[in-house]
């Protein structure tokens, strides 16, 4: 049922924003007259095209969002989780990279020079949102996972090629515990050969006249100290 509200209100934004646009598209595409050129018909074809990748790309980062990332594509209403699959295992932007696709193809489509050239300014506002608001969020709450999902896959060029990101095997980023002085700690694994090794010292330095509650602690002592 969740799920389903999800898709819901998914549609509802996905309708909005796709209105606006359009509604926008237009009005910029009266504009075509001042510029005196008028694109030839056989655009309209590889416009189609482009309107149907895009539309794929982005219905595709829609389904990924709601049955994985326990939210929808709008910004107010972003998904709880992130989810490194389906076409974000490729890039880190599929979701804007296939609005843009949409644009352009609906400009090719309309033969319209005024609505192919309102992507460059839509772009250059994408791209900020992401540096200055979406990557620092997202690296406060995904701390070194995130950062190394980024190591491993582009902005805005796919990477068809096999990562070694582990993320991108699980699909899934751990979520960094926030302190509350602000610190993010990020996710860590314990050595385990500075663990075997710490334990052997252990009990070679205190033999049976101890508690084992101080070996227990020596262990735990290791634990914050061994982090790979």
């Amino acid at each position: 049922m969740k799920t389903l509200f999800l898709a819901l209100r998914s549609v509802v934004y996905m309708s909005g924003f796709l209105l606006l646009f359009g509604w926008i598209a237009l009005l910029v595409r009266t504009l075509d007259r001042s510029f005196g050129v008028s694109l030839s018909a056989a655009t309209q074809i590889p416009g189609a095209i482009s309107m149907v990748v895009g539309a794929t790309l982005v219905l595709a980062c829609a389904g990924v969002f709601i049955s994985r990332g326990r939210g929808t594509p709008a910004i107010f209403d972003a998904p709880r989780a992130f989810v490194a699959i389906g076409p974000y295992k490729f890039v880190r932007n599929p979701m804007y990279i296939g609005g843009l696709m949409l644009l352009i193809g609906f400009g090719l489509y309309e033969r319209s020079i005024s609505i192919l050239l309102l992507t460059l300014p839509l772009f250059l506002l994408l791209h900020l949102f992401v540096l200055l608001y979406e990557e620092p969020t997202l690296t406060r709450k995904f701390g070194s996972s995130y950062q190394e999902y980024c190591r491993a896959v582009r902005r805005w060029i796919p990477r068809l090629t096999r990562s070694c990101c582990p993320q991108l095997s699980t699909g899934r980023l751990k979520v960094a515990t926030p302190l509350a002085s602000g610190v993010v700690v990020r996710p860590a694994y314990v050595n385990v050969t500075r663990l075997l090794h710490f334990q052997a010292r252990v009990k070679g330095q205190i033999s049976g006249g101890l508690s084992p509650f101080f070996r227990w602690w020596g262990s735990i002592h290791l634990l914050r100290r061994g982090i790979a």
